[in-house]
């Protein structure tokens, strides 16, 4: 007993000094705990890693009807190199029989988008070690474990919490390039139960629940994860499967073949244009809205979060303060209503399609009075300078596109746009089909998530172009299971 209690000692006494300066003796005792738990030097030496996860994904909040939750089917794989600060992500979904591949990796000192389908890459100026995985790797517990171990010099415990009637402790970190996380930490066994990220809606957080623990050589991991978006099921795991020692080969080359997309436009800072007489288009980030100068008012379209923003955004640029009188809701997609309870409280009236109207109304915690929303249930509404025109697809049973008929501008959401200086179109051939019913050939196009303005040539040539989905043969994730 006494030699094993050396041994303990002495493994410790290695692992400790190799840990960075912590906030205090609680936090360091916790998280010397949570890497014990996870394998101590198996977890800290750690180079590199692989998981590989099939899950199913419920839709809340983004299906293709407001009150049908789509379940889709979700294969992913992420490579991180602790060592070298390189990740690479690659993943493929269904949605019925088709299938959406997707690459991207950060390979140390700059971020790529791979389009194996349109052999073509562009460099991402947004991507980093910490953001090139779409945020999957909160997804496995282990890398949590790491993360705090990384960054135990920022820990602090922030309570506890029972969980499956069990004590945890709370311990909050933010990473290099992460958003503020929180463990919670069973405090027996170190094992990571649940962690949280704020959503992006005020309020609200992701929330990951680790199950079913297993281990591969010394090192333990999840091998269920349930994420919550919301409070409401996001994903759950199918299968999981964890690789120590991953071969790298390829992960981050591109084909000499490829070739190179524009540049990769920079909305890093608030942008606001005139892009036709008295049409604006104000954004940041993802979010980007339209505005559409009535006179002694705005009409407005694109519900982001940040609207007001926005809105000041434009009535700098103009020298007014002009108010957004009418708002026109594209769609009934979480992301797309982010706004609405800022737009709400600058009285503006909401335009919207009749099946997006409990969605807004739980979006803003009540029920809108008549006077306060205009309901659009045909294909082709107009008022003011605007013509409203739904354009249905397998993305949103219903969508209203904002089309400026005096200046031939159409704003849309989720159906055309780049954010490339050069290339890197989306296109929906849904969008290019409703208007050809109605003969309409807007002359400019922009979007909820990009101000770059298109044409309707660019919409042809995107649609006729678009292949065939193609899965690069040394990729496992293809094959549905």
């Amino acid at each position: 007993m006494k030699s094993c209690q050396i041994v303990l000692t002495a493994f410790w006494a290695a692992t400790v000094a190799s840990f960075p300066a912590f906030a205090g003796n609680e936090e360091q005792n916790l998280i010397e705990t949570v890497v014990e738990a996870y394998g101590g030097k198996a977890l800290t030496n750690l180079a590199r890693l692989e998981f590989t996860d099939h899950t199913k994904r419920l839709n809340f909040g983004q299906s293709t009807s407001p009150t049908l939750v789509d379940i889709g089917h979700y294969q992913a794989s992420v490579f991180v190199d602790f060592e070298n600060s390189r990740k690479s992500w690659r993943s493929a979904s269904w949605s019925g029989d088709g299938r959406y591949t997707q690459n991207q990796f950060f390979d140390g000192t700059t971020g790529y988008s791979v389009n194996h389908s349109k052999q073509t890459y562009s460099k991402e100026n947004s991507l980093s070690f910490a953001s090139a995985d779409r945020r999957l790797s909160y997804t496995l517990d282990t890398i949590l474990a790491r993360m705090l171990y990384d960054s135990s010099d920022d820990a602090t415990l922030s309570g506890q919490e029972e969980l499956n009637g069990e004590v945890h402790q709370k311990i909050s970190f933010q990473a290099n390039g992460h958003p503020p996380l929180t463990l919670f930490v069973h405090g027996e066994t170190g094992r990571i139960s649940m962690a949280t990220r704020p959503h992006w809606m005020e309020g609200e957080v992701h929330t990951y629940r680790f199950d079913n623990h297993q281990r591969v050589g010394d090192l333990l991991y999840a091998g269920d994860t349930y994420v919550y978006n919301r409070s409401e099921p996001r994903t759950v795991t199918v299968s999981r499967t964890v690789s120590l020692e991953p071969d790298d080969q390829g992960l981050f080359d591109i084909p000499a073949t490829y070739e190179q997309e524009g540049q990769g436009l920079d909305f890093s800072e608030m942008t606001v244009k005139e892009i036709a007489q008295g049409v604006y288009i104000a954004g940041q980030d993802w979010g980007f809205s339209l505005f559409v100068d009535e006179g002694d008012y705005f009409t407005a379209a694109g519900g982001y979060d940040r609207f007001p923003e926005r809105i000041a955004a434009v009535q700098s640029l103009t020298g007014t303060q002009k108010p957004v009188r009418y708002f026109v809701i594209s769609h009934h997609h979480m992301d797309h209503i982010g706004g609405v309870r800022e737009l709400d409280q600058l009285g503006a009236t909401f335009i919207l399609h009749p099946d997006h109207l409990a969605t807004v109304e739980r979006a803003l915690g009540r029920q809108l009075d008549e006077e306060e929303r205009m309901l659009v249930p045909g294909a082709d509404h107009s008022f003011g300078r605007v013509r409203l025109i739904d354009i249905p697809s397998g993305h949103s049973r219903h969508n209203l596109g904002t089309y400026v008929r005096d200046e031939r501008v159409m704003f849309t959401a989720d159906m055309f746009f780049s954010r490339q200086q050069e290339g890197g179109i989306r296109a929906s051939a849904a969008l290019l089909a409703a208007l050809q019913l109605i003969g309409l050939k807007p002359d400019t196009f922009v979007a909820a998530h990009s101000s770059r303005p298109l044409t309707y040539k660019h919409l042809e040539q995107a649609v006729a172009s678009a292949p065939d989905d193609v899965c690069p043969p040394s990729w496992l994730l293809c094959e549905r299971q």
